[in-house]
């Protein structure tokens, strides 16, 4: 869904120093975007991801590397729409 070259661009970093925790906070990301959105963006059973959940995770990626604690409310905005409902 995100890759390390889509991240640093967002992030507007350079060099490897930061992969280790770019790469977690992608993974988390990703996670908390597929617990939100109730559908899998990875792996074999996945939907492509639309744009603003994208936009989204690449938001919470740089939430996560300048050290706040949870996903901003745009980011929730951006997944909203694309959230399953369940029974």
């Amino acid at each position: 869904m995100i890759t390390m070259s889509e991240a640093k661009t967002h992030l507007r970093m350079d060099g490897d120093d930061l992969d280790t925790e770019i790469q977690i906070a992608i993974d988390a990301a990703v996670s908390y975007a597929e617990s939100f959105c109730k559908q899998s963006f990875t792996g074999a059973n996945a939907v492509t991801s639309p744009p603003s959940v994208k936009a989204a995770a690449l938001l919470m990626v740089g939430d996560y590397i300048e050290g706040r604690e949870i996903p901003s409310q745009a980011s929730k905005s951006l997944m909203w729409p694309h959230r399953m409902q369940g029974f």
